[in-house]
């Protein structure tokens, strides 16, 4: 609790009369671990698109998923694209669904 005074010519007095009560530390959040993390690929071409893929499927073997798909969604989105959610590339430039896109909100 707390005393203010607050006088005509200007003078201001405060008193604190005792401390307040302790704070609890606030408790961790727990660790969210997302099951899956989307690497997004896009080329001029069908083959340029086939070449990324080998490529980023060599080159991040070693590294963490979160980090390379926090990497990818920053690169221009060309006209072939590719997306992987689980440890690799499935993608058959067959396929007819290859140049259609889909946009899911759950």
């Amino acid at each position: 609790a707390a005393v203010s005074s607050f006088g005509i010519s200007g003078t201001n007095a405060h008193i604190i009369l005792e401390d307040a009560p302790p704070v609890e530390a606030p408790q961790e959040a727990p660790t969210v671990v997302l099951p899956v993390v989307p690497w997004v690929v896009s080329g001029h071409s069908v083959e340029a698109l086939h070449a990324q893929i080998e490529q980023l499927t060599d080159a991040a073997e070693d590294l963490p998923r979160l980090d390379v798909g926090v990497s990818l969604v920053s690169r221009a989105a060309l006209r072939h694209r590719a997306v992987s959610l689980g440890a690799g590339f499935e993608w058959d430039p067959d396929d007819p669904r290859v140049d259609r896109l889909a946009v899911v909100f759950p």
